[in-house]
């Protein structure tokens, strides 16, 4: 079953984390880990463009596994359809941080989990953007992980939200 994180919680979080921000409607973000669009429901309200990356890969998932990616790309599709600032880029993210020159206002990162992911996407999207680095999950006792790779690349986050979305100001 597809864990969605659409609490109240998670909601408030992303809403603050774009209220820090400031002028939003002008401004572009990349999403890196779309999977369900929960995330990107809310960017969509706020942002004038919204770029989604994911692979939403099943080949090597489990029978399980497959149908929730299937399912879960299936509940993004919704969301995209239902606005129309929402670009789906179904591909790996650091390939595509490696392969295009466009740069984003707001980088927001969230696939993988484990410090050399996030590392790598940190790595990989930090020259493409152009206000804001931010990301979710800096979460001591759950993801140390990306606490550190966003330490190690950026320094300590600007500010971390309810449901633990952070910042860095470029």
């Amino acid at each position: 079953m597809i864990k969605a994180r659409s609490t109240v919680k998670s909601l408030q979080g992303l809403k603050d984390l774009c209220k820090h921000i400031g002028n939003t409607r002008e401004m572009s973000i990349i999403e890196i880990g779309s999977f369900a669009g929960e995330s990107s429901e809310i960017f969509a309200q706020n942002f004038k463009t919204v770029y989604c990356v994911d692979t939403w890969n099943v080949e090597n998932a489990d029978k399980i596994l497959k149908a929730d990616i299937f399912k879960a790309e299936i509940a993004f599709n919704k969301i995209a359809a239902k606005y129309g600032n929402i670009i789906k880029i179904k591909n790996d993210s650091v390939k595509l941080a490696n392969e295009i020159i466009k740069k984003f206002d707001v980088i927001y990162i969230d696939a993988k989990h484990d410090y050399k992911s996030v590392k790598s996407d940190l790595l990989a999207w930090k020259p493409h953007a152009i206000r804001f680095l931010s990301g979710h999950d800096y979460r001591k006792n759950k993801f140390p992980g990306v606490i550190r790779a966003v330490n190690e690349i950026l320094g300590k986050p600007d500010k971390v939200f309810f449901d633990f979305s952070w910042v860095k100001k470029i």
